[in-house]
């Protein structure tokens, strides 16, 4: 095979995707791969803050996919720091005071809601699927999807509220492919059939078999996922990649067909040349930095590009389990989802302890009028301790911190601003974005990966 031409490229950004990026340029020979982290560490979202010999994440992250190549060539990169584990009926939604299997799933919602309202509820969703195909139009916003895949009624009693409470905003003002990519489709069919079953109809054939979502084997390390981006940031340092953090990007020079990066690191000005960049840092932060500004409309549609800021509240419980499942979803609490990553394979100092990630939107802290650090920790306790999952005084440790772009905010029209931006990007020629942040776009860990290994092969060779 012939040896990659040597060019010099610089990723910005050491997430799951800008370290995939580079680990695949490496690997295909290139040894002038430059990344540059605004962070002090890398990983990203995958990264995690240490305190006091325990490891505190940004909530509930694990490796999984059902790309074979991936995960043979990650595994074989951990070896046996990387451990399986059965997530099977431990991720929870606390829903009219029950715990519910999430996604929902139509058994659960016969057995475990008073059968009038199970009824309502699927008489309304035959309704709304049956009415939408009549109608035969697109649905224009995610709440119009929710409608028609749930129902007006289990809409409003479920999806409305809480889908507003984390985004903060409406599911009117959120666009449609928000519903189509995060939130799976129900098969009225076998709802159906468990509502008969219940009735002592279960002889009657209507329908076809719900075909649930396979996410394949769940991956995790003992010291916490930040073990595999650090593990990455170690094979491409050393096969003769480089990368530097605590930078802060300041502009993107094109001029006379070379393209140079300037950045501060320690409050020192540098400056590197690229034949080409690979960015997987927000889309809406790239923009600017262009030293030629771009056209208005691409400007404007940049701005409006925006990302939900997420903080955590991490405890250190004396006890373990709190509950019998990883990740809980809660809807009228001040944090949006608790997990607790012991359960899943994490160590903790001393052992025998729980950790606790409650996950927190902006929106709840504006609802629960909190601020500062002790005001969140104060707010996550009291609820905690009102649901009955622990004691004040079986904490013996915390700490509060913050991602402020975790999540891209799907508005109305959002589409559209991403495809003025790339088709701006692709007129430069030698500048590609990739990841989450890059591409905007809610893909979980590994898709975020295969994006940024699938991007370097866009690199002329």
């Amino acid at each position: 095979m012939m040896k990659p031409r040597n060019q010099k490229i610089v990723v910005l950004g050491a997430g799951s995707a800008g370290l995939a990026a580079a680990w695949e340029l490496v690997d295909r020979g290139q040894n002038q791969v430059l990344v540059l982290e605004r962070a002090s560490v890398v990983g990203g979202l995958l990264a995690s803050v240490e305190k006091n010999g325990n490891q505190f994440e940004y909530g509930t992250h694990v490796f999984h996919t059902n790309i074979d190549s991936l995960r043979d060539r990650v595994k074989s990169l951990m070896g046996e720091r990387l451990f399986e584990f059965d997530r099977m009926s431990k991720l929870h939604i606390k829903f009219r005071d029950k715990y519910f299997r999430y996604p929902l799933n139509g058994m659960d919602i016969v057995l475990s809601l008073p059968l009038h309202l199970s009824l309502h509820c699927v008489l309304s969703m035959l309704y709304s699927n049956i009415a939408w195909k009549i109608q035969g139009r697109e649905p224009a916003n995610a709440a119009e999807v929710l409608r028609q895949r749930f129902g007006d009624k289990l809409y409003e009693i479920f999806f409305k509220d809480y889908t507003h409470k984390f985004w903060g905003m409406p599911c009117e003002e959120l666009d449609k492919l928000f519903s189509l990519e995060r939130i799976p489709r129900s098969d009225i069919f076998k709802i159906v059939h468990d509502i008969f079953e219940k009735l002592g109809l279960s002889n009657l054939n209507i329908g076809h078999p719900l075909a649930e979502r396979a996410i394949g084997k769940l991956y995790y390390a003992a010291n916490g996922i930040h073990e595999l981006t650090d593990t990455m940031a170690a094979h491409i340092e050393n096969n003769g990649g480089k990368i530097e953090t605590n930078t802060r990007l300041s502009r993107i020079c094109l001029e006379n067909n070379t393209t140079r990066i300037e950045y501060f690191i320690d409050g020192k000005q540098e400056s590197v040349e690229a034949d080409y960049i690979v960015s997987t840092i927000p889309i809406r932060h790239l923009i600017p930095l262009f030293n030629k500004p771009p056209d208005r409309e691409v400007m404007e549609a940049s701005d409006r590009l925006q990302f939900l800021p997420l903080t955590v509240c991490g405890l250190l419980v004396k006890r373990k389990p709190i509950r019998e499942a990883f990740c809980t979803y809660f809807r009228e609490l001040i944090f949006n989802r608790l997990s607790e990553p012991t359960n899943q394979g994490l160590r903790t100092v001393p052992e025998g302890r729980s950790i606790l990630l409650a996950e927190i939107t902006d929106y709840s802290l504006q609802q629960y009028n909190v601020k500062t650090e002790d005001e969140i920790y104060h707010a996550v306790v009291k609820d905690l301790v009102r649901e009955n999952l622990i004691r004040e005084d079986e904490i013996e440790d915390s700490c509060v911190f913050r991602y402020e772009e975790a999540y891209p905010i799907y508005h109305l029209g959002f589409q559209q601003d991403i495809a003025i931006i790339k088709d701006y990007l692709r007129s430069l020629g030698n500048v590609f974005t990739t990841g989450r942040q890059g591409n905007f776009c809610y893909v979980n860990t590994h898709i975020a990966m295969q994006m940024g290994i699938e991007t370097t092969m866009e690199i002329p060779s």
